[in-house]
């Protein structure tokens, strides 16, 4: 159920799922949505949020590239993001970009994402360090480097093309140069 949510956050967006939507979707019993999220959607989407930690962008970041070089690692991302773009026929978007762009800033669920967002940049900014890159740096190149995949997805999807990802990835490349060995 939390799977499929995921997959209808693209095209539905946070304001268009409805646990019915969901429990058709699943053929399921609307009842065991209320059993499994008795909190209804909120509920709901917190559990997708919490998969989304290792789903999709988080799951790139993190354990996508045995590159040995940072400009590796940042087309290794590239090359995946683009592989599941093309897998899901450009249907692939952020579940954490969906909810937190739909909700009040005040909502618990926006809240969560704040600290998923805060969390892949952490990871991020470990790699960024691994790769030689100073700690004073690697804080603010970890934000960019996501902003612009995260753009780079919603374009891609857009387009139906990957290549908004391939040229971020280039991008992003090119600006790390100067923390080559």
């Amino acid at each position: 159920m939390i799977y499929k949510a995921i997959q209808l956050l693209p095209t539905h967006g946070y304001a268009g799922i409805t646990l019915m939507h969901v429990a058709r979707v699943c053929k399921a019993p609307r009842g065991s949505l209320y059993h499994y999220f008795p909190g209804g959607k909120d509920d709901l989407m917190a559990a997708v949020l919490e998969a989304a930690k290792e789903y999709g962008l988080g799951t790139f970041i993190i354990s996508s590239s045995r590159a040995l070089t940072l400009q590796g690692y940042i087309a290794d991302i590239g090359k995946a993001l683009t592989a599941a773009l093309s897998a899901s026929h450009y249907g692939l978007g952020c579940p954490v970009a969906a909810i937190s762009m739909s909700t009040e800033k005040s909502n618990p669920l926006n809240q969560q994402c704040k600290v998923i967002y805060a969390d892949w940049c952490l990871a991020l900014q470990a790699r960024l360090q691994a790769y030689g890159v100073p700690a004073a740096q690697a804080a603010a190149l970890s934000a960019n480097i996501l902003n612009t995949f995260q753009g780079a997805l919603l374009h891609a999807r857009l387009a139906g093309s990957g290549e908004p990802v391939v040229q971020a990835a280039m991008l992003l490349q090119r600006e790390t140069l100067q923390f080559a060995h």
